[in-house]
């Protein structure tokens, strides 16, 4: 190998960060062609994962790796969100070892990488939510980094994780599962989910919250300005039977060990 060609690979190991995973536009941008891409994979040096995407010799797939580089696409910009936020932030009702769903949560009008489906490692895999929950305004401000195997992730504030996670009860979360993560709330910052409240598009989210928050007696709901807060008209259902909250106009199922009331205490 000549020393310009030399040079060149070790330019591309200096570059990028081991195991991230290296895109078309990413090594064009650094000085790749597409004939000396075509070259370094043909040679081992690069292994094509999808239609644009490649991983480095000696590199391992992992999700956190592959997050890290969709997340430098500043035009995508998803997040880890949800249950999944909660679990690597040690806010979870249990310990998780291994991720068995990544939520990714994202602009419900941007397109995902057509090589995500095949850069998915095993058991990890994403879970993608397009949605517009919040007012774009509050998005960089409840977005947290965090170090994940040598990388530098966006993650949403356990606050907003909650309310993203409440999105998905009862299809994807249960209720039940939503009250153990909200007791885990009890140290917030009021300042941050009075924000989350204000600009939060889904009346069922907020009412929920606030909901569970009661039934968990978190002290910073007295510093609440409810007023400021939107959690519309007429009644919401979440799940099958169960009690019903006068306060929230909220129906509810019923909690394991709940007495047989209809009518839930509200403060």
């Amino acid at each position: 190998m000549s020393i310009q060609k030399n040079l060149k690979l070790n330019y591309l190991f200096e570059q990028s960060q081991p195991g991230m995973l290296l895109t078309t536009a990413w090594l064009h941008e650094h000085g790749f062609s597409n004939q000396l891409i075509y070259r370094y994979t043909s040679s081992g040096w690069l292994k094509k994962i999808g239609a644009g995407a490649y991983l480095k010799v000696g590199d391992s797939l992992t999700w956190a790796g592959v997050l890290y580089t969709l997340q430098q696409n500043k035009n995508l910009r998803p997040h880890v969100g949800g249950l999944t936020a909660m679990q690597l932030l040690g806010k979870a009702h249990f310990l998780v070892k291994e991720m068995a769903v990544v939520n990714l949560y994202m602009d419900i009008n941007k397109r995902l990488p057509s090589w995500l489906s095949t850069a998915s490692p095993s058991p990890a895999f994403f879970r993608v939510h397009k949605i517009t929950l919040f007012n774009k305004r509050v998005d960089e401000s409840t977005l947290i980094s965090h170090n994940i195997d040598g990388f530098i992730l966006l993650l949403s504030c356990p606050e907003r994780a909650v309310m993203e996670m409440l999105a998905g009860v009862p299809q994807q979360e249960s209720y039940e599962h939503a009250y153990y993560l909200m007791e885990n709330l009890s140290q917030s910052r009021y300042e941050i989910i009075q924000t989350l409240l204000e600009k939060c598009h889904s009346v069922k989210v907020k009412r929920l919250f606030l909901h569970l928050a009661e039934r968990c007696q978190h002290e910073w709901l007295k510093k609440l300005q409810f007023e400021k807060i939107n959690l519309g008209k007429g009644k919401r259902v979440i799940g099958k039977g169960g009690q019903y909250d006068a306060h929230y106009k909220l129906s509810v199922p019923k909690l394991t060990g709940d007495e047989n009331d209809e009518q839930l205490p509200t403060v």
